[in-house]
């Protein structure tokens, strides 16, 4: 099930947020204090209501009202529409009142439910109570085989009051979760929340917690060796109670055997383990926690790297406060890379100052953090001028050194699109852009940096201003706005934008180069490839058995690989000659 939508009430400095929509990868963005961690901890406390604590509770809250979070989930399956809400939904709300001074919590769901009470609440009824409803709406239970009979039940009660009013109605929770999960084999989501500071230690439960399956994985493969150590233990039991026994039978007579009866739980004999490093040409291990917090960053991208590789994570929610914190740059692009790939299947939620990860979601999930003089936080997003208000807000200034000794500037999005461009120059034009004085840089997509950057040229005289090139999947990928926005700035600057006609840059890769570079990763012979213009050209390949990861260095050794003929052959348009040729036209 995916998480999308929040509404928190009266905790900490929220005083009321209705329904924030929420995305696979969202970034919070803001100043110290301005409240980008209150959604994160709110979502802690509803995955784990013992964590709730009164300095949680809103200072501003009337004494008539209580803290309540409520999260909202799209199902992974067709589910019953009465465990859903108005908005098909599957929606908990999780309630703290003070009793006593001392949190109570309360814990309910919400259903598009009938308006008459007394056919309420159906999901949390025995068989025995549906069929007595069924009985006084003048019918009789229908018959059924084994199994799922209450679901049977309650479609017949539907079918029987499909004309009566429904409206959205807040039960407790009781049973609820757990017979949706029987019925329809779904879970609410895991939620890992990894602290700016102390989360990174190899001990934290977060981090351990991802490892359980392959503990799991590993006793049920040993269940011979497992059973072998039960039955030895079961046998020394025995013996042990037979002793026992026999002082009994003093007192109790015909006492003939006391016999031991045992459950074993191996996934849980493993309470916790460390990590020690060892490194080349040293006789001795270090543990990590000799470490400091830089290195330990570079573990979490490592492991984000681990997570990402996995074919499917289910019912994840990951929560990483400040990622970027003593990270070197280039290790905030690989981890940036990493969040994004996991979020295919996972759902993200970051606080940053980082430019890097406020663009992480191309502007659409960035979501802007501010503080009112009241002390209560405000989230804004997709609005007109979000890039703008974040840029300002983060204090982003251009950088005035890629100015130094450069005639121009082609910003692109990202650095395979740098190799693509350098790549064609060189093989169809017999140019070399950077000895030319001609600089690629990222900034294209998503950095907020670089798109500050489109500013510098403002600054240089007569009309050489920058181009920049985009891919043409803006409204595949949720980039069309992103685009817009720079289009906009573009026309405004005089500057030359160009969108590709293809999908992306690897649509330009021509598929007898591919094969060619594929050959060295696999014994390929012949292979009758063809590249459309629309094609997912990773995915595509990838479903051919050829490459996991075409876009992982290989794109650029198919770019290496081509020959003059084979540019031209797959830019028929000369699309690509004439954007570098424009280039060059004004320098």
């Amino acid at each position: 099930m995916l998480l999308k939508q929040i509404t928190i009430q009266n905790f900490r400095g929220i005083d009321k947020l209705e329904k924030f929509e929420i995305s696979n990868l969202n970034t919070f963005v803001g100043k110290n204090d301005a409240g980008k961690s209150i959604i994160l901890r709110a979502i802690e406390r509803f995955f784990d209501v013992k964590q709730f604590d009164t300095k949680d509770v809103f200072k501003g809250k009337a004494d008539n009202e209580t803290t309540s979070i409520e999260l909202s989930f799209l199902p992974s399956v067709v589910v019953d529409d009465l465990a859903l809400d108005s908005n098909k939904l599957i929606t908990i709300k999780k309630e703290f009142p003070l009793v006593n001074g001392k949190p109570k919590p309360a814990e309910f769901y919400l259903s598009s439910d009938f308006s008459e009470e007394k056919y309420q609440d159906l999901w949390n009824k025995k068989e025995q109570d549906l069929n007595q409803i069924i009985s006084d709406l003048g019918e009789q239970p229908n018959k059924s085989g084994r199994g799922k009979k209450n679901i049977l039940r309650i479609e017949q009660i539907k079918g029987i009051l499909a004309d009566k009013e429904r409206n959205d109605t807040y039960h407790e929770l009781g049973d609820f979760l757990k017979n949706i999960e029987n019925a329809y084999e779904i879970t609410l989501p895991e939620y890992s929340l990894f602290d700016a500071e102390q989360d990174l230690d190899i001990e934290a439960t977060n981090f351990q917690s991802q490892f359980k399956p392959i503990i799991a994985s590993y006793f049920e493969n040993a269940k011979d060796k497992t059973a072998e150590i039960e039955k030895g233990l079961k046998s020394e039991l025995a013996n042990e109670f037979e002793e026992i026994r026999k002082y009994m039978t003093k007192n109790v007579s015909g006492l003939k055997k006391l016999n031991p009866t045992t459950e074993f739980d191996w996934s849980k004999s493993l309470k916790k383990f460390d990590l020690n490093l060892e490194f080349e040409g040293q006789n001795f291990d270090v543990p990590i926690s000799h470490k400091g917090t830089g290195f330990k960053r570079l573990l979490m991208v490592a492991y984000f790297e681990y997570l990402a590789s996995k074919k499917n994570i289910p019912n994840q929610i990951f929560a990483i406060e400040e990622p970027e914190t003593y990270l070197h740059p280039s290790a905030q692009e690989d981890l940036l890379n990493s969040i994004i790939r996991i979020s295919e299947n996972s759902q993200f939620f970051l606080t940053t100052h980082s430019p890097v990860f406020a663009g992480a979601t191309d502007g659409k999930n960035s979501i802007l953090v501010t503080k009112d003089e009241s002390g209560i936080s405000h989230y804004a997003r997709e609005e007109e001028n979000i890039i703008e208000l974040i840029i300002k807000e983060l204090g982003i200034r251009p950088d005035y050194n890629l100015i130094k000794g450069i005639k121009y500037l082609i910003f692109v999005e990202g650095k395979d699109d740098i190799h693509f461009l350098n790549c064609y120059a060189k093989t169809v034009l017999g140019k070399d852009l950077e000895k030319d004085q001609i600089l690629c840089v990222i900034g294209g997509g998503g950095s907020l940096k670089n798109y500050a950057d489109l500013d510098l040229f403002k600054k240089l005289k007569g009309n050489n201003l920058y181009s920049v090139m985009i891919d043409g999947d803006s409204k595949e990928n949720g980039k069309e706005k992103w685009g817009d926005r720079i289009k906009s700035k573009c026309d405004t600057d005089k500057a030359d934008f160009k969108k590709l006609t293809k999908r992306e840059i690897e649509n330009y890769c021509n598929p007898k180069a591919i094969c060619r570079i594929c050959r060295k990763y696999l014994d390929l012979k012949y292979l009758d490839l063809k590249i459309e213009d629309d094609t997912d050209v990773q995915k595509h390949l990838k479903d051919l058995g050829l490459v996991q990861k075409f876009k992982n260095g290989i794109n650029v050794e198919v770019f290496n690989d081509m020959t003059k003929e084979e540019w031209e052959e797959i830019d028929k348009d000369s699309e690509i000659k004439q954007f570098i040729e424009k280039v060059y036209s004004k320098i």
